[in-house]
């Protein structure tokens, strides 16, 4: 990873907001990404900006183990959080690889899909332009033309029904509290949306 072990350290992961807006220039801590994040980095202002992040060492490029890719998807059906694009399912699941090996993850994104996935996730994130999520929300995926519903057992992230090939709908099943199921795993002093 980097040249730090120390357990309990804070680390970012950085989603394309974090990179369009130069974060790890202006960060003292290790900073994560994927390369699929790197990808979506376009305009030439950003790129260059991305050059130099690279050029000082201010960002590690992680490819998230495929067991960690398993989880995060399995949590994002779970939640119903299925329009979620490749790059945020990676975004989560490195955010959860790093935590699993102790580290205090934050991640840096102003989307509120992923916000919401890692909510339920137990995993801080700071958004930069936007107020950011204040509950976590469970969506009930189900088709309206023949009520078939998504399930954890199906595995995959789908928008069109399997049944009848009509795009899936969503409806919000239940809202909890950003810290509700996160205190039993991270106790009470767990902070899920850090201030701006």
């Amino acid at each position: 990873m980097n040249d730090f072990t120390s357990k309990d350290k804070k680390v970012y992961v950085l989603d394309t907001t974090a990179l369009i807006a130069r974060i790890p220039l202006y960060l003292s801590e290790a900073c994560f990404t994927t390369q699929s994040v790197l990808n979506e980095v376009k305009d030439k202002y950003s790129l260059q900006g991305l050059e130099l992040t690279q050029l000082i060492n201010r960002i590690t490029v992680i490819k998230p183990s495929s067991k960690f890719i398993w989880r995060t998807l399995r949590k994002a059906v779970k939640v119903g959080e299925v329009g979620l694009s490749k790059t945020d399912i990676e975004v989560a699941a490195l955010a959860l690889q790093l935590k699993d090996s102790n580290y205090k993850v934050v991640v840096i994104t102003d989307d509120y899909a992923l916000q919401n996935l890692l909510a339920h996730l137990c995993i801080e994130f700071k958004p930069l332009r936007t107020k950011g999520i204040d509950k976590k929300i469970v969506y009930e995926v189900y088709c309206p033309n023949c009520n078939w519903k998504l399930t954890v057992s199906y595995g995959k992230l789908v928008t069109k029904c399997p049944r009848c090939g009509m795009k899936l709908s969503r409806r919000v099943l239940r809202t909890l509290g950003l810290l509700e199921e996160c205190n039993e795993v991270a106790g009470s002093s767990m902070n899920m949306r850090m201030k701006p």
